[in-house]
């Protein structure tokens, strides 16, 4: 785990092992504060000059993988890794949907409460900004640019929402 992360939660690389006892919330909380504070922190793998030398795509993909097709998702709720605001309320939500698309606020809403009524608000915000927001939109367009092919995966199990955002 990057130095800043494991700072933030107040471990070091040498207590790192520690990491399975720190609640998810924290971990969570953590790495928003970070990423408010600086673009350059991401969940996700980071360079340290050793197994992660440069980033994959930026500036550019590198030669010797150019052939090699990606396959990009997400996780489930996906936009959760990135909130901490565990405590929203059905107001909260409403003003969110309404901020990310004006004018369908109920509609949306009322489709994801059929689907998951049983969901949190902050859940149910995660289902729908994750569904907004799918893999393909946020996948670096470099990938494939030199042959290799690109295969966004977008899953439902069963879900009626997904086409709601179109």
């Amino acid at each position: 785990m990057e130095p800043r992360r494991l700072a933030k939660i107040g471990l070091t690389k040498k207590r790192a092992t520690e990491l399975q006892q720190v609640p998810v919330e924290m971990l969570i909380s953590a790495q928003g504060t970070l990423e408010a504070q600086s673009p350059d922190v991401e969940f996700s793998p980071s360079v340290d000059d050793l197994a992660i030398t440069r980033h994959p795509f930026d500036p550019d993909a590198r030669r010797f993988s150019a052939d090699v097709p990606a396959i990009v998702s997400t996780t489930l709720d996906d936009y959760c890794f990135w909130s901490a605001d565990f405590d929203l309320d059905e107001a909260g939500l409403r003003n969110e949907v309404t901020r990310i698309a004006p004018g369908r606020r109920d509609a949306i809403v009322a489709a994801y409460r059929r689907a998951f009524p049983s969901a949190s608000p902050f859940l149910l915000l995660g289902k729908m900004v994750t569904d907004r927001e799918p893999a393909a939109t946020r996948t670096p367009s470099r990938i494939g640019k030199r042959g290799a092919s690109r295969v966004c995966i977008h899953v439902h199990f069963g879900v009626s929402v997904a086409g709601i955002w179109r």
